[in-house]
């Protein structure tokens, strides 16, 4: 697998990758969070290899779908539109610690709210 770089107009090669991916957001310019089946692994810029090189499985993903995911500082926001731990199986975010990759919370979403989802640092 591959991702493209659109600002900079570049293909890098995910090393190690054996599908594709599924979701991503980064971190800096150096550190890419993956979504593969279900889980999420941290990946790092290699100069050595020419590629992203995995670092370590942060988080398994279990049932349902994910949706979208972003990091706003040391934490990955998983958003889902379905899931199990909410009452009637509605629509979450998910914090979970890039430190330690343990889960720091669950919140259901208003039904009305979910189409995508991002976070903003200090909003």
């Amino acid at each position: 697998p591959k991702v493209y770089d659109c600002g900079e107009q570049l293909e890098e090669v995910m090393r190690q990758a054996d599908t594709p991916a599924q979701r991503f957001s980064t971190r800096g310019q150096k550190t890419l969070y993956v979504a593969h089946g279900h889980r999420v692994i941290e990946y790092g810029w290699s100069r050595k290899r020419d590629g992203w090189v995995p670092h370590w499985d942060v988080v398994t993903l279990g049932a349902g779908g994910l949706d979208a995911m972003d990091v706003v500082k040391n934490r990955l926001l998983l958003f889902r539109t379905q899931d199990e731990r909410t009452p009637g199986s509605g629509s979450s975010v998910e914090l979970v610690s890039l430190d330690s990759g343990e889960p720091c919370g669950v919140w259901e979403l208003p039904p009305a709210l979910m189409g995508a989802g991002c976070a903003e640092e200090n909003g």
